[in-house]
């Protein structure tokens, strides 16, 4: 059988939160963690069908940002400005690597020899929102709340899966 799960995952959130004037109010927080693994099932088992080495480590750190400025315009108009990052990626590797053939056998319902993929997932995304809002009363039959606003995103997404191997193939035998 495989070897027991095993996640490590560090955590840290750092939080800046000021009134810069008494009309400005700014805040700014990055959180950075990781969710890192070894022994893990492979895509479409549990762990019971494992062997010894048939399985993945996972490496999956991460890091998220937001900022926010609040100005105050008068008794009733206000200016936002929010942004907001993302940086990670989600990686699972074969314990034995990719360059050793995976061997499924029929009659046992296990892996043998090595996990039979890789899979990497990279991800990042950034996010920029500006808004105007201004409070009117009497205006059209009654109060409104009118904004003006923009916003803006960039992401970047990319996937690779692959079976390991030197011909990047997984054998399926049958023993009688």
């Amino acid at each position: 059988f495989a070897e027991p799960l095993d996640y490590k995952e560090p955590h840290s959130f750092f939080k800046l939160t000021s009134q810069v004037s008494p009309s400005t109010n700014l805040m700014a927080s990055v959180e950075v963690d990781a969710y890192n693994g070894i022994n893990r099932s492979v895509f479409g088992y549990d762990h019971t069908e494992l062997n010894l080495n048939t399985t993945v480590s996972q490496e999956s750190p991460e890091v998220v940002g937001n900022f926010t400025l609040t100005r105050i315009i008068g008794s009733k108009s206000f200016f936002d400005l929010k942004a907001a990052f993302f940086w990670g990626y989600y990686y699972l590797e074969p314990e034995m690597g990719r360059d050793v053939n995976a061997r499924y056998m029929l009659d046992e319902s296990k892996w043998y020899g090595n996990a039979y993929h890789f899979y990497q997932a990279d991800r990042s995304r950034f996010q920029v929102n500006a808004s105007y809002t201004h409070y009117v009363e009497d205006f059209i039959t009654g109060d409104h709340d009118f904004k003006f606003g923009v916003e803006a995103e960039r992401s970047f997404v990319r996937n690779r899966f692959g079976y390991t191997g030197t011909n990047h193939t997984y054998y399926v035998d049958y023993a009688q």
